[in-house]
């Protein structure tokens, strides 16, 4: 008998179900030719055949009617694969069977359902479910590495005239005014923003730019630390998209002597530092995030892969190929990690309501239930849930 606490909460695509019993069809795909005038039989295994799990589920309790809907919608308005949580193997990709809903009159507060689902692919189970968020951290790691190789083997100040060393130190405070913003709005737990202070500190007093392989690591460190001020993964990645501008703003220098080239090869090494610090970043913290729908997430997707591809444009026009090709690894494993988080989740629509409504009502029309009534209300930016605007685009989450 399986043990009741190491069953996972069954789903369909993220809308939750309860079970009462669940049945899985497995074997070997076989077939037995019979020839004339024969008396032995040939069987022929053909390999393994698709698993089809069927589900006795139910809906119990206030607002089982919209976790009703919204499973039936799941299973009939969208024709890819999806993700079937069971209640043994985990995650599995499926493809939707027929299903059967019953409705019970005697039965208060509860529906039920006979649920059919087809192996749609690999089987991808807990311990062996692709981790995207994984590979994400994998590709930081390495360009961390190549960053600061690539900055601790060019950047130099040695014997270098006064007014190059005052270019690198002001770019130096430029940054750690930065930063300096970037605690003063995090909410953080007191320990974490003294440490980060106390790194910034280091930053500040300049004395680490006479040592180059330890600039380099307070820099990393710090940057990478940003994620930890703010327990909100979003408004860490607003905090680092903002740094991901440094040096955008900067006077060009003019290449007008050998010591002016070294000044704008050491400011060029410093911003990029940063500024492929900072992606690295929005990366890490977008594969920490929770997005409300599809649409909220391939926004997310789109913006920190645009921002990558300039910055890959920049990489490109040089012969620096190990840092090309971990920026390339870092992008392709956000793209995927976003994708396929995003696959299942509800699409934004927006309807056009003939006459002003309230939220309530409009959340009762389109989902059956009142439960969605705040989101509705919050993604438009409405103040008074009463009166959902008419004759313009409201946007609703579809699953």
């Amino acid at each position: 008998m399986a043990n009741k606490s190491n069953l996972r909460p069954a789903s369909f695509r993220g809308i939750p179900f309860k079970i009462k019993r669940a049945t899985t069809r497995v074997g070997r795909r076989i077939v037995t030719h019979e020839f004339p005038l024969k008396d032995i039989p040939y069987t022929e295994d053909l390999g393994r055949g698709a698993r089809e799990y069927t589900l006795e589920a139910h809906v119990i309790g206030e607002g089982h009617e919209d976790l009703r809907d919204r499973l039936i919608q799941a299973i009939e308005n969208n024709k890819e694969p999806g993700i079937l949580m069971h209640p043994i193997f985990g995650a599995v990709r499926v493809s939707p069977g027929p299903i059967e809903h019953v409705f019970d009159n005697e039965a208060g507060n509860i529906e039920y359902f006979n649920l059919t689902f087809l192996e749609a692919g690999e089987n991808k189970y807990p311990s062996s479910i692709l981790d995207t968020s994984g590979q994400i951290v994998q590709a930081a790691t390495l360009l961390k590495a190549v960053l600061k190789s690539a900055f601790d083997e060019t950047f130099s100040l040695k014997r270098q005239p006064g007014f190059v060393v005052n270019s690198a130190q002001m770019t130096n405070s430029n940054l750690t005014s930065q930063l300096e913003k970037a605690a003063e709005i995090a909410p953080s737990d007191p320990n974490i923003k003294a440490a980060f202070l106390a790194g910034i500190s280091q930053l500040a007093s300049n004395s680490l730019l006479s040592n180059v392989s330890a600039y380099s690591t307070q820099v990393q460190t710090s940057i990478t630390q940003i994620q930890r001020l703010y327990a909100d993964p979003a408004i860490g990645f607003l905090a680092y998209q903002k740094l991901s501008a440094f040096g955008d703003d900067f006077l060009p220098i003019p290449e007008t002597s050998p010591n002016r080239r070294i000044e704008k090869r050491n400011r060029d090494l410093q911003v990029a530092l940063v500024k492929r610090h900072a992606l690295m970043g929005m990366a890490l913290t977008a594969s920490q995030m929770t997005f409300a729908s599809y649409d909220d997430a391939v926004a997310i997707r789109d913006r920190l892969a645009q921002k990558l591809d300039t910055e890959l444009d920049q990489v490109g026009s040089t012969d620096d190929d190990e840092t090309f090709s971990a920026l390339a690894d870092l992008k392709a494993a956000m793209v995927l990690d976003i994708t396929e988080r995003a696959a299942n989740l509800a699409r934004i629509k927006n309807i056009f309501p003939a006459e002003p409504m309230p939220a309530l009502v409009m959340a009762y029309e389109i989902y059956g239930g009142i439960e969605q009534t705040e989101e509705i209300r919050s993604r438009n930016k409405v103040r008074n849930p009463n009166f959902m605007p008419a004759g313009k685009g409201v946007q609703v989450l579809i699953p």
